[in-house]
């Protein structure tokens, strides 16, 4: 006996034929996978062919719904999704969490592939990941003051922004973020809705959920990008400046002098005071 979750499936017979649909996809998330028979489970072999608008791009899928025939230990005999983008196949069984498959060229094809008794329920959207068209450029040095970004003004839709951080001068720069966003996968640990990317010149580095980030960079360059899933709410906040130390802020970077104020009942400091109403106050007590 086969499962879904805690659903039992008998046995069908399943069609030979080998149905194929085309979808052209942008840089926004569309739905290319799904049931046309829902709340009946996908009971034949089927196959998608997606293709990326840019040639250079390469192809995201992510499975909010997958729910394959449950029979251990070799579930993968009834009931099978393949996923290939000409470079690597990738295999998935059973039910899987928010999906996330990361192709390496600018098609893929997804084939459902099931025997008598096999099926499931499969939700699938797609979109092309590339360079986006468009980046905001920041320009910052020590001394100046900091910058806000905070994004995006209309929350819970489908965007996506990058920005350039750059020093004006031969100071490094810090970011440091808050955010609401989707959590990583439970099934594979991974951002998969909502992905704030940010490389410091180490590389690449993804965050989610809300965890607050503080980066600073390795040379005179931040990159940034945020990408938010419909419906989710996702937002971020941040804040960047030019640093003339170690620290991200910096105003714990500059060193200020100590002056004595002369003021009365304080503890006279380093440098003889300029100030007048410190003169005064002796003169007054003097006299």
């Amino acid at each position: 006996m086969l499962h879904w979750g805690i659903i039992l499936v008998g046995c069908a017979i399943v069609q030979s034929s080998l149905q194929a649909t085309y979808y052209t996809v942008g840089d926004k998330w569309a739905n290319v996978v799904q049931n046309p028979k829902h709340p009946q489970p996908l009971m034949q072999n089927s196959r998608w062919i997606i293709n990326a608008t840019n040639p250079h791009a390469r192809i995201r899928v992510l499975c909010t719904d997958f729910r394959l025939a449950v029979s251990p230990p070799n579930s993968c005999k009834y009931a099978k999704v393949i996923f290939d983008d000409g470079v690597r196949k990738e295999v998935k069984c059973e039910a899987q969490w928010d999906l996330l498959v990361q192709g390496r060229s600018s098609s893929m094809s997804i084939e459902l592939q099931v025997t008598p008794g096999g099926g499931g329920f499969l939700n699938c959207s797609a979109k092309q990941i590339a360079p986006p068209a468009e980046q905001e450029v920041i320009d910052l040095q020590p001394g100046e003051p900091v910058v806000r970004v905070a994004f995006p003004e209309v929350r819970g839709l489908d965007q996506l922004k990058v920005w350039k951080f750059r020093s004006a001068s031969e100071d490094k720069i810090s970011l440091q973020c808050t955010m609401g966003m989707e959590d990583r996968a439970r099934s594979c640990d991974k951002c998969v809705k909502d992905i704030l990317t940010i490389d410091a010149g180490e590389g690449p580095k993804q965050y989610c959920g809300s965890d607050k980030v503080v980066v600073i960079s390795k040379e005179k360059e931040i990159k940034m990008r945020f990408e938010t899933f419909p419906g989710t709410q996702a937002h971020i906040d941040c804040i960047a400046q030019g640093i003339s130390g170690s620290d991200p802020n910096e105003y714990n970077n500059v060193k200020y002098s100590e002056e004595d104020s002369s003021e009365f009942g304080a503890v006279r400091g380093t440098k003889p005071t300029t100030c007048l109403c410190g003169i005064s106050k002796r003169i007054q007590k003097g006299s």
